[in-house]
Parts: structure tokens; C-alpha cells; sequence
């Protein structure tokens, strides 16, 4: 199994998802589309709980490949 935590790659940016750190610190109720393109969350802002979403691809990558194994080893956050 391959994990990365959403602190290290996204913000919570006046109630938006956006590049950075810690949204897990004001996001809450993640949810992944069918397709597991889109994380979507409630995170709070100025005015309140603000329904948000990224597309998982601009903001984790996969790195670290292990060819012996034939899979990835590692995420990376992109910015």
C-alpha cells in the first residue's frame, strides 16, 4: 500500500482546497469520485463550511518506481 497524507500537499485556502499545507487542520468529509479523480471536502472558511474539491492529479504524483516489483513505491505532492 502507497499513502500520502493531505496535509502534506493541500491547504485550506479562505475555505477552498488549494496548494499548500494543512487542510486537514479546517477540512473534514472527504469523499472520492467513481473514478478517483476528484477529493472532494467540506472545509471551513470566512463565511462558514464551504463544499470543495481538487482533482487528485494536480496536486499528488506517483514517484519512486520499483522496477524488481513492477510498482510504485512512493506519492509525491506536486507543487
Amino acid at each position: 500500500t502507497v499513502s500520502k497524507n493531505i496535509d502534506d500537499c493541500v491547504a485550506n485556502i479562505n475555505g477552498e482546497m488549494g496548494a499548500g499545507q494543512g487542510a486537514g487542520d479546517s477540512c473534514s468529509d472527504y469523499s472520492l469520485d467513481g473514478n478517483f479523480n476528484l477529493l472532494y471536502a467540506v472545509c471551513q472558511g470566512p463565511s462558514g463550511s464551504t463544499n470543495t474539491s481538487i482533482k487528485i492529479s494536480d496536486y499528488f504524483t506517483l514517484s519512486a518506481f520499483d522496477q524488481q516489483n513492477n510498482k510504485y513505491t512512493s506519492i509525491s505532492c506536486k507543487q
